[in-house]
């Protein structure tokens, strides 16, 4: 038995289908905008697997129908959709419940808002269904917007390939979900073949590409994404990372800082714009010392206005009581990354009798090698991976296992510098991951040496800083394949080859205008550039066009895409001489690779921590001459070493044992270095 109210069924429900009835209204009365997007992502499974279970029960019952129609309203009404999703599930939701006025009237709006012609279904529904329910003035509102919709009744076949076009969005980015980016791309290219000019179309098009290295098809599809009204901030986001990833890092920063001083912004936007920027300018040349990035990283954390944890006086005496001493790493890269690369033989030499250590995994990672052999080192109730989209709930999460010192390992993300603001342990530091200061107040001390960060370096800090006494790395090889040392190629060409493999993020036009007095200065002399950029030829002959209007002879250079394969990538230093250090910001894992394989580097070394880290490697391998101290110094350096193919030789037959003798290839010596610090901090700190 039912009656009809406002358009919706009003039933009585068999006894044992009544609490799943109940359940359903009792979600739709809760507010998940309010919640984090884990919370949010929780509490529509619970709905959308209810509502579903009552149709699988009854799949003609209209109630039914009309609760799963609203829990699909209610996903879209709460939750941050983009327009062709959200068309796609109230087009769901109106297919099973067409009675319901307010669903078909934001599906109605959504099409007028897209310009795309409204389905004559729809429109054959909304006179049927609000037939008499209307009076004169909610007519009279509507009257213009009614008679536009009848002009477009029939759909002609340009509206039919939108409305095919958001469907296959919507399909595209299901599959992109689940993991499935083969059929995620396919869709997507179905679509844009339907509307080649919608907008989120080619915004996600262009992020597929450049997942996949292809950045003159990522650059098309971002730019058709851009044009257009009103702004697509997502889009100039997107813009600004291939411009980093060309080299092109001023154009991105002076983007972002666009994106930033803009009104039209979101808070939420605002904020990754402001960050990502910070991190862009470290690959610029500054004659400030580092205070335009020091002076951005003070205001940002200040933006996000987080109130940290304090510590109360019974909880410092309890961590003074600490034995061995609690000691947390945070990072979301414990797997083959680089963070990985340096943090391994640390985690490996901790003596267990002095301290007690825990992993903060942050997310779940795909776990390999790496995370295996790291797992080895530490008590399996100690790593603790975090899983929740709130950052203070995180906070929290370690702050409750009692953490003493904290490592902080990529401050210079989103999430771990968040974290870092609520202050889950009263002892925290910035180490490894990122080459700057935190700007944050939370955190007291950043790990470095006296190469990198001379007692008098001008550059400032929002941390205090503790040099170890040689290096603040301790590289551990094992990444790397045994693949011997070859002969240099200077032994058989007769001229020297330079080589760079860092992201070309780091190579600005101030170390190219060096190359290029390098190269005319040795008229023999090759270049390689390596680079994932140059995948495509397109990319490559874009790349050379820059260098022609820097006036270098680009038939001396060559670029090569950068091989996914280890043994090849590794092998191809066997065509190179001397490797050039990329300035302002140095290579650091190019760098230890590059020594490995026999091949010295030449380097600048500046006023900032990031423009004096290849200072710091090949000082503690005894080639310290290789320094530059100004550009001019730089480019005879390696000039010098150029024409001194007797020494290149000998080097090479050298210099992976040298290496392997040094502290950077000694974590068991560097973790006692770094432990006598962590020591220091516990005592200094906790009074």
């Amino acid at each position: 038995m039912s009656s009809k109210k406002d358009n919706v069924t009003v039933v009585k429900i068999p006894n044992d289908q009544h609490v799943l009835v109940e359940k359903v209204r009792t979600l739709l009365l809760e507010t998940p905008s309010k919640r984090t997007k884990e919370e949010q992502k929780s509490h529509f499974k619970n709905l959308f697997d209810t509502a579903n279970e009552l149709l699988r029960r009854d799949p003609n019952h209209s109630h039914y129908k009309e609760l799963k129609a609203v829990s699909l309203f209610s996903f879209v009404d709460h939750c941050s959709v983009a327009d062709p999703i959200a068309m796609v599930k109230l087009q769901e939701a109106n297919d099973l419940a067409p009675n319901i006025k307010f669903i078909r009237d934001r599906l109605i709006n959504l099409y007028i808002k897209n310009n795309t012609t409204v389905p004559k279904k729809l429109m054959d529904q909304s006179r049927l269904y609000d037939h008499g329910n209307n009076n004169n003035s909610n007519n009279n509102n509507n009257n213009n917007r009614n008679t536009n919709m009848n002009m477009n009744m029939n759909m002609d076949q340009s509206s039919q390939d939108k409305i095919l076009a958001l469907k296959l969005y919507a399909s595209a980015v299901e599959c992109e979900m689940k993991g499935d980016l083969q059929s995620a791309f396919r869709l997507l290219y179905a679509a844009h073949e339907k509307d080649k000019e919608h907008r989120d179309i080619n915004l996600h098009i262009g992020r597929l590409y450049t997942k996949q290295g292809k950045i003159t098809q990522a650059n098309k599809h971002i730019d058709n994404a851009i044009r257009g009204k009103p702004v697509m901030w997502e889009a100039h986001m997107e813009k600004a990372g291939l411009e980093q990833k060309e080299g092109e890092s001023s154009n991105a920063v002076r983007r972002l800082g666009y994106m930033v001083k803009s009104t039209d912004t979101t808070p939420e936007m605002k904020k990754r714009a402001m960050l990502l920027k910070i991190f862009y300018m470290n690959s610029l040349e500054n004659s400030d010392n580092g205070k335009e990035i020091y002076d951005e990283s003070i205001s940002y954390f200040k933006l996000l206005n987080i109130k940290p944890y304090q510590f109360s006086e019974d909880q410092i005496k309890g961590f003074k009581r600490q034995s061995p001493i609690k000691i947390g790493y945070l990072s979301s890269h414990f797997k083959e990354h680089p963070i990985a690369y340096f943090m391994d033989g640390i985690l490996e030499y901790h003596r267990s009798e002095m301290f007690q250590v825990h992993i903060f995994q942050i997310g779940q990672v795909e776990e390999d090698a790496y995370t295996a052999r790291m797992k080895s080192y530490i008590h399996p109730d100690n790593w603790h991976v975090l899983r929740s989209d709130s950052c203070k709930l995180l906070a929290d999460m370690i702050r409750s296992h009692n953490i003493a010192i904290l490592s902080c390992l990529d401050v210079h993300t989103e999430r771990d510098g968040e974290i870092a603001s609520y202050r889950p342990a009263p002892i925290m530091v910035n180490y490894l991951g990122y080459p700057n200061t935190s700007g944050i107040d939370t955190i007291q001390y950043r790990i470095t040496d006296s190469f990198a960060d001379p007692q008098d370096t001008k550059q400032p800090w929002s941390e205090k800083l503790i040099r170890l006494p040689n290096s603040f790395l301790t590289f551990r090889a094992s990444h790397l394949t045994v693949h011997p040392v070859s002969v240099a190629p200077c032994a058989k060409n007769g001229y020297v080859t330079f080589g760079c493999y860092n992201t070309l993020s780091k190579v600005q036009d101030p170390t190219w205008k060096c190359w290029k007095q390098i190269l005319d200065r040795l008229p023999q002399a090759r270049l390689i550039i390596k680079a994932p950029l140059f995948i495509e030829e397109s990319a490559a002959q874009h790349y050379r066009d820059r260098l022609q209007k820097l006036g270098v002879d680009t038939s001396r250079v060559s670029l090569r895409a950068y091989s996914m394969d280890t043994q090849n990538h590794y092998v191809s230093y066997d065509e190179m001489d001397v490797s050039l250090d990329p300035f302002p910001y140095n290579g650091t894992t190019t760098s230890m690779d590059s020594l490995w394989m026999g091949v010295p580097f030449v380097t600048y070394a500046g006023t900032t921590h990031v423009h004096r880290v290849g200072a710091s490697i090949l000082n503690n391998v005894g080639l310290g001459d290789l320094v530059g101290y100004s550009t001019q110094e730089y480019v005879d350096i390696a000039v010098k070493l150029g024409q001194d193919l007797d020494r290149i030789k000998s080097i090479r037959s050298s210099l992976r044992d040298t290496l392997s003798k040094s502290i950077l290839s000694d974590p068991k010596s560097f973790t006692i270095q770094l432990e006598d610090k962590y020591i220091e901090m516990f005592n200094q700190s906790l009074i």
